[in-house]
């Protein structure tokens, strides 16, 4: 595939400097004058194959160094000490949604967060499309004789976010995520449509009276099933809105920083920053996809029934963006912080679904946002995932694993 931008200065937004952290998180200064590794030093090994659809991959927290994979299809599986286990941590297979979109790679079991406590609690969250394709979040515990096993019996609905699927409407929930203060994440989706000129037609994704086209932010120790944090910008669950399908987003677990992968539509994919706490703020979905003004968003197309969408003031761009030449569908990923690798120290790892190339992007000594081109692997890759380490891993929709590491030379 073509190589966008070894090196290409991305966007950044100057509105940054503007606001203000609503948290009370201690960050670590963003590390500037990052010179990327050589692609040559690196390498992708396989740790695991045969899942089915693989979505998310995780880990407990706990000390086992075991990690946790969620399948589309509905299982939980855990990978202990480099083995696939046959017995899975969960299954979920009989609660999903079985409509006409059962296939549909945007329909299933989507990830899952353990607690931060969950050494102690047991518990954790699961993010899936259940009952007539509604987008639930459920909490369970593990169970009390096996650590590998969790308790089905356990489930108590966190959130439930209703879809029209039978309007073949896409983008449910995502990821759901722990951050550094301790509450809950949870990227869902603006419930639009793939095809045809108006992909939000209900503009859910500017309105933060509404939960689609958000990422949300959640207490779920005060009460249950969860109460709304006292500092969230809007006095309800939506933390940041104006997204189109924030697919994959995270936290740097150095700095606090957050990292949003979404998903674009016609024209353009995007990488979107935050620095750590920041909140309550614009990424331009459906004004803008990418830095585009979208063009469907005329009154020559509009209607009554379809107003348009006003220009979004302070919109968030973002600091990558690629167009479809390059690929299809943003995977974001992580920012490397584990210990194997130290070049690749500060270094945020993304990916595309359809051209499987895997970036790099960082900041040079000017503070300006590269990237260069680590892998084209010309597979799915659907999901990022980091293990309690650091160490980062990558998943492909055709069941494999596979691990970042540092290449060693032969001998």
């Amino acid at each position: 595939m073509k190589n966008i931008a070894a090196t290409l200065v991305l966007f950044v937004c100057a509105a940054l400097s503007a606001v203000s952290p609503t948290a009370a998180y201690q960050a670590e200064p963003i590390t500037i004058g990052i010179v990327p590794p050589d692609a040559e030093t690196l390498e992708l090994a396989p740790i695991a194959s045969g899942l089915e659809r693989p979505t998310y991959l995780t880990d407990a927290g706990d000390g086992s160094g075991r990690l946790f994979v969620t399948e589309l299809t509905g299982k939980i599986r855990i990978i202990e000490n480099g083995v696939l286990l046959d017995e899975p941590f969960l299954d979920l297979t009989d609660y999903l949604y079985e409509g006409v979109h059962a296939d549909y790679p945007l329909y299933g079991v989507m990830s899952m967060a353990f607690h931060p406590d969950f050494e102690h609690n047991g518990q954790f969250f699961v993010a899936y499309d259940g009952l007539l394709g509604a987008s639930f979040i459920t909490r369970f515990t593990v169970s009390a004789d096996n650590p590998n096993v969790a308790d089905l019996n356990s489930a108590e609905h966190v959130l439930f976010v209703e879809q029209m699927v039978q309007l073949e409407s896409i983008h449910h929930g995502d990821q759901i995520t722990f951050g550094p203060d301790g509450y809950l994440y949870y990227s869902i989706g603006d419930g639009g449509w793939d095809e045809g000129l108006f992909p939000d037609p209900l503009n859910n994704a500017q309105n933060t009276h509404r939960l689609k086209g958000k990422i949300l932010r959640l207490d779920v120790d005060s009460v249950r099933p969860y109460a709304i944090p006292p500092d969230n910008p809007f006095a309800n669950e939506v933390w940041q809105y104006g997204l189109r399908n924030a697919w994959r987003f995270s936290f740097d677990r150095a700095t606090g920083d957050l990292y949003i992968g979404d998903v674009g539509h016609y024209d353009r994919e995007e990488i979107n920053f935050l620095p750590a706490g920041v909140s309550g703020q614009n990424f331009g979905w459906s004004y803008y996809e990418g830095t585009l003004e979208n063009e469907t968003n005329t009154p020559q197309l509009r209607s009554a029934m379809l107003p348009l969408v006003p220009q979004p003031e302070n919109a968030i761009m973002p600091i990558q963006e690629y167009t479809h030449d390059d690929g299809c569908s943003v995977t974001g990923g992580y920012v490397y912080r584990g210990s194997g690798i130290p070049s690749l120290q500060g270094i945020y790892l993304y990916s595309d679904y359809c051209s499987g190339n895997i970036w790099g992007a960082y900041r040079d000594a000017a503070g300006e946002w590269r990237t260069t081109l680590f892998f084209d692997l010309q597979q799915n890759i659907v999901s990022f995932g980091e293990d309690e380490y650091g160490e980062l891993y990558v998943l492909n929709y055709g069941g494999d694993v596979i691990k970042l590491q540092a290449l060693i030379p032969a001998a």
